[in-house]
């Protein structure tokens, strides 16, 4: 994730501190929360819980409260959220509490003891939850308002992107090929592949992104379009389109992230590629 300015997270905080996110399971991932390390503190002591929802206002937790504890809870005028997320690049956590009050609980179904808890937080919450949230909130936004901003898949933007290569396997009927990635957006990406690529228009293609530390993005659209390359009949770059709804969060986030920097964008020519690194990756 860039370097978020404090001018940007007061943007975000403004703009997004009242939209619960839910977490599903896509969101758990995507912003690789640390389930394991979330818990409710108190005066006296802490309970492990599930952070259901968060805004930048207040969370929904689900957790396990014996009577005595409930009436406690109840009267505390003070506890402390704990959350926890892995950092992108490597195995250690950030952790952080936001401090917090009570304003209600709900049973959970028929199940004794297990509670809803609504939380408001008593100020601010950390910069970290706001650049979190907020960059997941704000990378939704744009994936609907900059759908054909393109990013060009060069020696600067891998490395901004945390892709391990530009080279990719894209799969077409199941059938694997080797491909050259140049360029991605919200809505798509473009990728060189060996051989006639006009059959192909109309089928269904996963690519894999690989990122540097470890983590696979899978992409899954149809092959919209192809253009050939002068003086590579062999070659030709193959257009593949995203359905909004099929386009995984970390990916609209990596995108998003991307173009939060200047001159992230270009359109891509087929014919601006150097005859040398197609020979090197092709032969």
């Amino acid at each position: 994730m860039p370097f978020t300015t404090s001018q940007q997270l007061d943007t975000y905080y403004e703009k997004y501190k009242r939209i619960d996110v839910t977490f599903t399971k896509e969101v758990t991932r995507s912003l690789r929360m640390v389930r394991s390390q979330t818990h409710l503190k108190y005066k006296g002591g802490q309970r492990a819980c599930v952070i259901y929802s968060s805004s930048l206002c207040g969370a929904k937790i689900m957790i396990v409260l014996p009577n005595r504890l409930l009436t406690k809870l109840q009267a505390a005028k003070l506890v402390y959220l704990r959350y926890s997320f892995q950092k992108e690049d490597s195995n250690d956590t950030i952790s952080f509490v936001v401090h917090s009050r009570i304003v209600g609980f709900t049973q959970y179904g028929d199940k004794e003891e297990v509670y809803f808890a609504q939380l408001e937080y008593n100020h601010r919450p950390p910069d970290a939850l706001i650049e979190i949230l907020g960059a997941m909130l704000d990378a939704n936004v744009n994936s609907k308002r900059r759908t054909e901003e393109r990013i060009a898949v060069n020696t600067n933007n891998i490395r901004l992107l945390n892709l391990a290569s530009t080279t990719h396997t894209v799969h077409i009927d199941g059938k694997p090929r080797n491909g050259l990635l140049r360029d991605i957006s919200f809505s798509g990406l473009k990728i060189i592949v060996l051989g006639n690529s006009t059959s192909l228009i109309g089928k269904k293609a996963t690519v894999q992104l690989s990122q540097t530390f470890g983590r696979n993005i899978m992409l899954t659209g149809e092959i919209i379009r192809h253009d050939t390359i002068e003086n590579h009949n062999s070659l030709a770059v193959i257009a593949l389109h995203f359905e909004p709804e099929d386009t995984p969060l970390e990916y609209r986030i990596l995108i998003n992230d991307r173009l939060r920097h200047p001159g992230a964008t270009r359109i891509t020519s087929p014919n601006e590629i150097e005859d040398n690194e197609l020979e090197k990756f092709f032969s």
